[in-house]
């Protein structure tokens, strides 16, 4: 009879993914811009009807668009084949304002606890330049581009480059 010697670890997280049960504030809006655009874990900007939608940011996001970072949900549909998940234009989002998530990384970065966390032209999150938010990363950059990050309520900072 065969056995199971070997028990691989999980990832320590995905993009997007709530990181714990710490309190946290998460709204509904709804993806726009076009099937794709928006993925898990970036920072979305507010949309055509602030409030109602968001959209990807296309390097013109702001301190005060910056609407919150795309939560995970497994309400998104599978793209197949191939897998991966399509947020498609106009389904329901879950957009993180406040709490701690999983956030996905601009290329090359390598945060550690404490450090600020920049908001980046492409949606991604950066410890070095970008949008300055009222956040930090909260531990350190895992293999698979993403790092723990908090999110303060009072989203806006002095916006820097």
């Amino acid at each position: 009879m065969a056995v199971q010697t070997v028990y691989p670890q999980p990832a320590a997280g995905v993009a997007g993914l709530i990181l714990d049960t710490a309190n946290r504030t998460v709204v509904s809006r709804a993806a726009s811009g076009g099937d794709g655009t928006i993925q898990f874990g970036v920072g979305v900007k507010q949309g055509s009807a602030p409030g109602l939608n968001v959209v990807a940011n296309d390097g013109t996001g702001t301190a005060q668009t910056f609407e919150g970072v795309t939560a995970y949900g497994v309400s998104q549909e599978r793209k197949y084949p191939g897998g991966g998940t399509v947020i498609w234009d106009g389904a329901s989002l879950n957009v993180l304002q406040q709490g701690r998530l999983w956030v996905l990384l601009s290329t090359g970065e390598t945060p550690v606890y404490g450090d600020p966390v920049f908001w980046a032209d492409d949606g991604t999150f950066s410890a070095t330049s970008g949008v300055a938010l009222n956040a930090r990363f909260i531990g350190e950059a895992t293999t698979d581009g993403i790092a723990p990050a908090e999110f303060f309520g009072g989203l806006f900072a002095e916006a820097t480059e």
